[in-house]
């Protein structure tokens, strides 16, 4: 269930059609800046408004988004000439290109590519549907994000958050949560800037704990665990630091078993 790690994103309006592959292999994306994002770990995505289905081959809209850090934002460049290595090097630095606006409200991305899976499409157009109107301007339809047996699948721009499983009637809610800096944590998959089990360890304590501000829980790193195939975690919040063993299963698609917790309460501070 976990969201894919990465430093950030390269959106390229394309109405379509996208074809079967994801947009990191599709010919609709020039080899160059295909090659300069897989460097950098940066995901390239096709994008369209919801409702579009033109024939036209020519990008519209370009974004860029950083979702790694302290410092997370999605940039709107003026065109596709605007996009070459020195901005996507930025991007990786933490900082805006300046080659167009930085946008002061969350984008949201609808995986409705069913030439890759048919339940993307069948599951995640009605939510796109839906967002287009909770949120107008700033939802887009986009090719695969993975985990196509979580549709409808929805990633959160810059905060690079991944809900799963969403249906239309809770799009509304979902938006109102993000946009106020909060997770809605029933369909919460994870967040691009953490790695696998840190994913899951910040997703069992935001249930242990029904923190869902997006600043309440923050993974301060990996502690000194010595076996293979365990992970010590290491996270902080307002109430306290935690402490996770979590051990990783058998294969892959097993995920991780939390071992094991440990809670160091903040002091209640007195006059």
């Amino acid at each position: 269930m976990n969201a894919p790690n990465v430093t950030g994103w390269v959106l390229l309006e394309h109405p379509g059609p996208w074809g079967g592959s994801a947009a990191h292999e599709s010919a609709l994306v020039p080899e160059r800046l295909r090659a300069a994002a897989r460097d950098r770990n940066l995901r390239v995505h096709l994008v369209r408004p919801h409702g579009r289905r033109s024939r036209g081959s020519a990008p519209g809209a370009v974004f860029l988004a950083r979702t790694t850090g302290p410092i997370q934002f999605v940039e709107r460049l003026r065109d596709a000439d605007d996009l070459d290595a020195d901005a996507l090097d930025l991007i990786v630095a933490g900082r805006p290109t300046g080659r167009g606006p930085v946008l002061t409200d969350p984008l949201y991305l609808t995986c409705t590519h069913g030439r890759v899976d048919a339940w993307c499409a069948i599951r995640g157009r009605p939510v796109a549907r839906a967002l287009a109107t909770a949120a107008p301007g700033r939802a887009w339809e986009s090719t695969h994000v993975g985990g196509c047996r979580f549709a409808a699948n929805v990633v959160c721009l810059p905060s690079g958050v991944y809900y799963g499983r969403m249906t239309a009637a809770e799009v509304a809610g979902v938006v109102a949560a993000t946009d106020s800096g909060a997770i809605a944590l029933p369909w919460y998959r994870g967040r691009a800037d953490l790695p696998a089990p840190a994913q899951v360890g910040e997703r069992f304590l935001r249930s242990l704990t029904g923190l869902e501000r997006l600043a309440d829980i923050r993974f301060t790193g990996f502690g000194s665990g010595t076996a293979t195939d365990v992970h010590d975690l290491r996270f902080t919040s307002a109430w306290g630091d935690y402490e996770l063993l979590l051990r990783a299963g058998p294969t892959p698609s097993a995920g991780f078993e939390v071992v094991s917790i440990v809670e160091h309460r903040h002091p209640v501070a007195t006059r």
